[in-house]
């Protein structure tokens, strides 16, 4: 999400920026609904086992890299999020744990130490290919770069950051995010998420697990395919 209008497509690890190419548009048809939030599957690090195996990496819970994410604002918008892989639009939730989200998008930058993230969720038919959600449910996490494409699924991309300029960038690696409200206005959900830092060459193999919700308001100046320069301040 940071420096200029550029993209992310994350491949052989590492993430790279191309020219942006998203096409946002309003949401169509929007329905209505008071569904009650699901239970969300959540993934630790367990204990070695009584033979003394490597349990995996360690597992953070609610910070990610020692600080906490706590929810202050979101939004939403349709688009094309060219760095993700969805075959077409997805529905765009924007979540920050600073205030003005959508005040942020409109000026193109947002704070120093402003940690944000990126829910892509979409609905594929038989062939793939993807359009925005319209309907509550939950969304299954599939790795950036590689499972924004199945067939048949209500999947979820998932992208976070530790400020302004791709700082400390991760990934939802397991989880879910769940949808309880869509409508032309207000997006309303929750996320369970184990994020990894492992695709972008970081220094450590800790996982993080954070929880929250979000309550999106439109944002029709929101463009995930472009990057935040950084403010002043933290």
């Amino acid at each position: 999400m940071s420096g200029g209008n550029s993209i992310w497509l994350l491949t052989s690890c590492t993430l790279l920026c191309f020219a942006c190419t998203g096409s946002p548009g309003p949401i169509d048809g929007g329905q209505s609904l008071d569904a009650g939030l699901g239970d969300a599957g959540a993934s630790d690090g367990g204990p070695s086992d009584a033979g003394g195996h490597d349990a995996g990496p360690q597992v953070e819970e609610g910070t990610v890299d020692g600080v906490p994410f706590t929810v202050q604002d979101s939004s939403w918008y349709l688009e094309n999020g060219s760095g993700f892989d969805f075959r077409g639009p997805g529905l765009y939730v924007s979540v920050s744990a600073y205030s003005g989200n959508c005040a942020a998008w409109t000026a193109g930058a947002s704070p120093l130490n402003g940690q944000d993230i990126v829910l892509a969720l979409a609905v594929t038919d038989d062939g793939g290919r993807a359009t925005p959600p319209t309907l509550a449910g939950q969304f299954e996490v599939a790795a950036l770069g590689n499972g924004g494409r199945q067939p048949n699924a209500s999947l979820a991309e998932v992208y976070y950051e530790a400020g302004c300029e791709n700082s400390n960038p991760y990934a939802a690696v397991q989880g879910s995010v769940t949808l309880s409200l869509v409508t032309a206005q207000e997006v309303r959900g929750e996320y369970d998420l184990t994020l990894s830092c492992a695709d972008f060459e970081c220094a450590t193999a800790t996982l993080a697990h954070i929880t929250g919700t979000f309550d999106a308001q439109e944002c029709a100046q929101m463009n995930v395919n472009r990057s935040f320069l950084c403010t002043d301040g933290g």
